[in-house]
């Protein structure tokens, strides 16, 4: 599964890149590494880019960066949209 396939919400664990050194030293850079737990905060609208969290930071990835980072869903702690819909109103 890809990044960029993933709805906001839910949690993965980064599993390694598609791509070449460059992007791989540059998510490296941001914390990227194998194993490590990724939220996803948002994804913008029309294509935008993918707002991520990783290691208490805060992190905007292109859609086509996202598409090329490989995750694993962590089943335990994504809620579905169905249950976020069924949430009372503040």
């Amino acid at each position: 599964m890809h990044l960029s396939d993933m709805d906001s919400g839910n949690y993965a664990r980064f599993l390694g890149v598609e791509g070449g050194r460059r992007l791989t030293g540059t998510l490296r850079q941001y914390g990227f590494y194998p194993g490590e737990q990724i939220r996803v905060i948002r994804i913008g609208p029309f294509g935008g880019p993918v707002l991520v969290e990783i290691n208490q930071r805060e992190i905007a990835l292109g859609r086509q960066v996202a598409g090329k980072v490989r995750v694993e869903l962590i089943p335990d702690r994504n809620v579905s949209q169905d249950n976020l819909n069924s949430l009372p109103e503040k």
